[in-house]
């Protein structure tokens, strides 16, 4: 097998949400994947770290990246939980709630489904008259 390279453009408003606080985000992605994550210029450079990661690693680590710039453009706080939860939804194939306002609270603030159970749970809500919800 060969070495993999794959590049992106990221928003330069966002790279430093994305990228995270002395770049633990990317850390945590290029673990995950056993990829190399760089800036260069205006572009993000994913490589594999050897020549066993295949190119399928490459592009779930491109999906993460821009999974997280869409969250940042969406002023969608980015933690380290948000990065893990979108890395083992990737590798489950899952798709993830985005900008996915639900209900206002009474000070303005609105609430959302963080996690697929949770947009699930509220999609029946609204889709059904009558929801019994146990736990």
């Amino acid at each position: 097998m060969k070495s993999f390279e794959e590049q992106l453009e990221i928003d330069s408003r966002v790279i430093g949400s994305v990228f995270g606080l002395l770049d633990i985000n990317i850390k945590r992605i290029e673990t995950a994947f056993c990829v190399k994550i760089f800036n260069r210029f205006n572009k993000v450079v994913i490589k594999s770290l050897s020549d066993t990661v295949s190119r399928d690693e490459l592009t779930k680590a491109r999906f993460v990246l821009k999974k997280l710039e869409e969250y940042a453009k969406n002023d969608e706080d980015i933690t380290l939980q948000t990065v893990d939860y979108l890395i083992l939804s990737t590798e489950k194939g899952e798709q993830l709630p985005i900008n996915n306002k639900v209900f206002m609270t009474f000070s303005g603030r609105m609430l959302k489904a963080k996690t697929i159970g949770q947009k699930r749970y509220v999609d029946s809500i609204t889709g059904n008259l009558i929801k019994f919800g146990i736990g």
